[in-house]
């Protein structure tokens, strides 16, 4: 594990110490080998004046892929990765020369979102709002009947152990309230299999996914009897790499996720996070992520790729969380415009 030296550009942070490259010609992985670096003299000539570099699959699962990961284009993805910052920009310009390079795109860094932190279920407006959501700074706000519906929904179902969420986050926590439902997951921040949370948020996204309701305790979450896949893609400071989290995406599919969600966002368009979703559809999952917490009118990525569901924040107000919405909380706001899918409830 090493630091990453993180560059700004623009409104973005960018990793400076490596390129993801997607080659025309590559290797059928899965079946052949990997290109190596040592076979790739053109390059080799240009980054021997930035320093040491390697050069491997962008997936971490290359071995396994199947004709379909190849449909998604996803075995021609290499991480050029230095061992120290350098000149990101100028190499980017040297590479598009050479002529079976189809694109050179960044790592960008992205940021968890901020999401509710109920204490029980009688706070919990979001499945039955009576006007009882806590104000930010005092007193009790809301519109009745803004809400998702839960009670009406139990009814008819509280979920399936057939049914697996993948939390891809900070990691999630062992809890009384997942009990018996807390799958084996994975650590890309670390690589290993323990993917333990020690920022808190992807713990809290596993509650409102699928904390176990009616128990007497705690909170109650949507889907009570899903089963939860714990996919650590995110830093315990609250930060990701495109690139683990694209990774995150195919490794959750492959390992059974029904659902993926993220409340996370931020860098660009990148070609194989957009492949890697389109792949996970492909492959029976469905993608959700936030819309991002910028108040923009444009809507943040992930989110924003075409097959990945994009999700703002509803205020206890029936409004779109905004710096001024009935909520009191006047330091962000939900993202919007072409690409929204809908609002739920995101705030308090």
């Amino acid at each position: 594990i090493f630091a990453i030296e993180w560059i700004q550009d623009s409104s973005n942070f960018i990793s400076s110490e490596r390129l993801v490259i997607k080659f025309q010609n590559a290797p059928q992985l899965g079946v052949e080998p990997p290109l190596e670096l040592k076979s790739r003299t053109n390059i080799q000539k240009i980054i021997s004046n930035y320093g040491y570099a390697t050069l491997k699959p962008t997936f971490s699962n290359y071995n396994e892929f199947t004709q379909r990961h190849r449909d998604h284009d996803l075995h021609q993805y290499y991480n050029l990765q230095f061992s120290k910052s350098i000149d990101i920009f100028s190499l980017q310009k040297e590479l598009k020369n050479i002529p079976d390079i189809d694109l050179i795109e960044f790592d960008f860094r992205l940021s968890i979102n901020i999401i509710p932190n109920d204490a029980n279920y009688s706070s919990q407006w979001a499945h039955n709002n009576t006007g009882q959501a806590s104000q930010d700074g005092g007193g009790t706000v809301g519109t009745p009947e803004c809400d998702i519906g839960s009670e009406q929904a139990w009814d008819i179902t509280t979920g399936d152990e057939n049914v697996i969420i993948a939390i891809l986050d900070t990691g999630v926590n062992d809890h009384s309230e997942f009990n018996g439902r807390l799958l084996e997951g994975y650590d890309f921040i670390n690589n290993d299999t323990d993917p333990s949370d020690g920022n808190g948020h992807g713990t809290s996204c596993a509650g409102i996914s699928a904390a176990r309701g009616n128990n007497g305790v705690g909170v109650a979450g949507i889907c009570w009897d899903c089963l939860i896949l714990p996919v650590k893609i995110m830093s315990n400071d609250g930060f990701g790499e495109d690139t683990q989290i694209a990774d995150g995406v195919i490794w959750a599919s492959d390992n059974g996720a029904d659902v993926i969600s993220m409340s996370l966002g931020g860098g660009g368009n990148v070609s194989y996070f957009d492949n890697a979703i389109d792949y996970a559809v492909d492959n029976g999952t469905v993608v959700f992520a936030a819309s991002g917490n910028d108040d923009a009118g444009s809507i943040s990525y992930p989110s924003a790729y075409e097959n990945c569901i994009s999700v703002g924040a509803l205020s206890p107000c029936n409004e779109r969380k905004t710096f001024s919405s009935c909520d009191g909380e006047n330091s962000w706001g939900s993202n919007y415009g072409t690409g929204l899918d809908f609002l739920a409830p995101g705030v308090r």
